[in-house]
């Protein structure tokens, strides 16, 4: 091989690699940036406003768990009232 040929293809290869080593440094920035946001800097992150949302939302559905259960109830009763009030007009 023709050693300018060589040294071209050296200085081409050193060239890419370095382009690729920015690009490189660019992505790693965005990924500290994003697992802070995920995670938090001292902070609360998203992760964890995650898991209380997720826990609100648990003790809402214990709390209103028999709703629907007296709301039926209710509904039955009204409809009996209706029905008895209707029988003896």
């Amino acid at each position: 091989m023709n050693p300018d040929k060589l040294e071209d293809l050296m200085l081409g290869i050193k060239d890419d690699l370095g382009k690729m080593n920015v690009k490189l440094g660019k992505i790693d920035t965005k990924l500290d940036a994003d697992y802070l946001a995920i995670h938090g800097n001292g902070k609360p992150g998203i992760l964890s406003k995650l898991e209380d949302i997720n826990a609100r939302v648990i003790k809402l559905e214990e709390k209103n768990k028999h709703t629907g259960t007296l709301w039926i109830l209710i509904g039955f009763l009204v409809n009996t009232v209706i029905s008895i009030a209707s029988f003896f007009k």
